[in-house]
């Protein structure tokens, strides 16, 4: 049975960063070009979305926007400053460093990443084998990737804190409460720069761990990841890269899912199947039976936003699993036409297949 790391084993991790080289840098980001060009080939496959997320079609990479990817407001991957403290989006034409902003911005997102972690401290602090799991070790993020921090000196060790580890490091240590345990493998469908992986890696070091995304998404993910876990990340994006089996981390293109050797214990998804239509997710949901995934931990709305959503309950590929955590609450607002607001609710579930194969321990 996979086991779960200490606080210390997490930090120990930590400590064996190896920032890519500038010959790595390179290569990621022509990888991104032939990538965009085999997802050209693929796109009539159902698995791209169809509403927003367009505009990772668009961007630029070059060896600096890829090194210090946090510095830029991308969209969708966890790092939004602008979008976050702002309420504005650069365009494809000034996709402007953050940092280079207004003090204050970085001050308001420092004051941000405080209040993220008073409420989801909450959100974690769960009992598990009758004693809490350690999780705060995950908000810790050292990788040289730019951005916004808060460094928290009063920690043992110290730690610094990205708005995005203060928003979802409680995502793994939750995933195991859900379950009672550790996954035996995972796959998570949409991964913003890969911080739920990365989690899962340290916190959970046995298990086999699989992301699929869009291209752009990828190759950040690509270059976050190896900063932490080296050659023990693989790549199955291009048509001469295949999954390996024995790796700790397999990044694959989703169109090569069918690549993964199956059954997968368990599928993650937050906040990525809200932007799908019912087309997308009936994709998803074919590869989801045919990698006989077990369970589905997700977060996602619960109320429509765009007129392509489908409501979480209206996922096609609910109908063959049943509910064992699930827990509603806000997750934002809506702009109605008449101009008011309106709640967004959204649900975190576990589903779980009553028919799932066991996989092999």
């Amino acid at each position: 049975m996979p086991v779960f790391a200490t606080a210390g084993e997490i930090h120990a991790g930590y400590k064996r960063l190896n920032p890519p080289s500038d010959a790595r840098i390179d290569a990621l980001v022509d990888m991104h070009e032939a990538l965009l060009d085999e997802a050209a080939a693929h796109h009539h496959l159902g698995w791209r979305p169809a509403g927003g997320e367009n505009n990772k079609y668009h961007f630029t990479l070059d060896r600096d926007r890829l090194r210090r990817f946090a510095d830029f407001a991308y969209g969708g991957i966890g790092f939004e400053v602008s979008n976050d403290f702002l309420q504005t989006a650069p365009t494809l034409d000034d996709l402007a460093p953050e940092i280079e902003k207004d003090p204050e911005i970085v001050r308001e997102a420092q004051r941000s990443i405080l209040d993220w972690i008073k409420v989801e401290t909450v959100n974690a602090r769960m009992n598990f084998a009758d004693k809490e799991i350690e999780w705060a070790a995950l908000l810790n993020e050292p990788a040289r990737i730019g951005g916004v921090y808060l460094d928290i000196l009063s920690a043992t060790p110290p730690i610094r804190v990205s708005n995005q580890s203060a928003r979802v490091s409680w995502r793994a240590p939750r995933l195991a409460t859900a379950l009672g345990r550790a996954p035996t493998s995972l796959l998570e469908i949409g991964g913003g720069h890969g911080k739920f992986v990365r989690d899962c890696a340290l916190f959970m070091p046995e298990t086999r761990l699989f992301l699929t995304d869009l291209p752009f998404n990828l190759i950040i993910q690509a270059r976050y990841l190896e900063e932490y876990f080296g050659d023990s990340v693989n790549l199955c994006l291009l048509a001469d890269q295949d999954v390996n089996p024995q790796a700790r981390i397999n990044l694959v293109a989703p169109w090569r899912l069918d690549r993964i050797p199956g059954p997968i214990d368990v599928a993650a998804n937050f906040l990525s199947f809200q932007h799908m239509d019912a087309d997308n997710l009936a994709w998803y949901g074919a590869a989801i039976e045919a990698l006989g995934i077990g369970s589905i931990f997700h977060l996602n709305r619960l109320t429509t936003r765009d007129p392509h959503d489908l409501a979480a309950d209206d996922y096609p590929f609910r109908g063959r699993f049943h509910s064992s955590l699930r827990v509603v609450s806000p997750l934002g607002k809506l702009k109605r036409p008449d101009g008011a607001q309106a709640d967004i609710e959204g649900v975190l579930e576990l589903l779980t297949c009553a028919t799932a194969p066991a996989e092999d321990e």
